[in-house]
Order: structure tokens, then C-alpha cells, then sequence
């Protein structure tokens, strides 16, 4: 019952913030703004240089990068307008994180468990379906 008199400014939400900036530098930018309005990261991706599949604001590569962390939901169109005014940042994506969203870089993609593979099972004619051989067949009785 505590949480009914806390307000919607004071309720932190997840939220995972990618982005494209020109130079390897600039994420700093990203994570300042972040910090001016509040976020608390909580999660810092690596940020790797990228070939992008079309020019971006006449650039033809970029570095790609992401973090993760909390926020006040009133906070996040301000950052949305900080990040658009930066001229470093190409492109960004804010989104709302999932409770089971957690990202986890050192942790092995497991393999495929070894589980058999179904082989294909020879298609037995259902009773009132006609099969390929009794049309041909048909089809010839018909044609002569």
C-alpha cells in the first residue's frame, strides 16, 4: 500500500537507450545527458565502430552503442529532446525495458540443445483425400 501514495514523477522505470554517434568520443555526450536529467545507469554496452547500410546525416559509418537504466517516466521526452539537439548523435532509440530484459555480456550464448532432429515422415492419404497417383490415375481415364 505504500506505493499508492507515491507519485508517477517519483516511480523510476527501466528504459535501454541505443544510439549512433559520429565519433568514438561522443557516447560521453550521451551519458551526460542522460546524467543532467537524472538516469541512473545502470548497465554501459560496448561501443563499436559500425558500417551503416545508408548514409546517416552524410556519414557513412558510425559507433553503436547502448545503456541501460532508470528514470522518472516525466524525464524521458526531455532527454528525447536533448539527444535530437545534439549534433553528434545520429540516431537513438528510447525504449522501456522489460522486467526480464537483462543483459547479461559475459554470460556464453548457450548452444542448441541436442534435442533430436524430426525427420520427414512419408504423408499417409487421410480417409476422403485424394492422393496424387488417384488424380493421375483419374486423369488419364478421363483423357482416353
Amino acid at each position: 500500500m505504500a506505493e499508492a501514495n507515491i507519485s508517477n514523477d517519483e516511480v523510476r522505470t527501466r528504459y535501454e537507450l541505443s544510439f549512433l554517434v559520429r565519433s568514438d568520443g561522443d557516447h560521453a555526450k550521451v551519458s551526460s545527458v542522460l546524467s543532467l536529467h537524472g538516469a541512473e545507469i545502470t548497465f554501459q554496452g560496448p561501443v563499436n565502430q559500425i558500417r551503416l547500410a545508408y548514409p546517416i546525416k552524410r556519414e557513412e559509418s558510425a559507433y553503436f552503442g547502448f545503456f541501460q537504466f532508470t528514470l522518472s517516466r516525466t524525464e524521458t521526452a526531455k532527454i528525447h529532446e536533448a539527444l535530437n539537439r545534439e549534433s553528434s548523435v545520429l540516431r537513438f532509440l528510447l525504449i522501456e525495458a522489460l522486467p526480464e530484459d537483462v543483459r547479461e555480456v559475459e554470460k556464453p550464448i548457450s548452444a542448441p540443445s541436442a534435442a533430436p532432429v524430426p525427420t520427414a515422415q512419408p504423408a499417409t492419404p487421410r480417409a476422403g483425400i485424394t492422393t496424387n497417383e488417384a488424380l493421375e490415375k483419374r486423369l488419364e481415364e478421363i483423357l482416353k
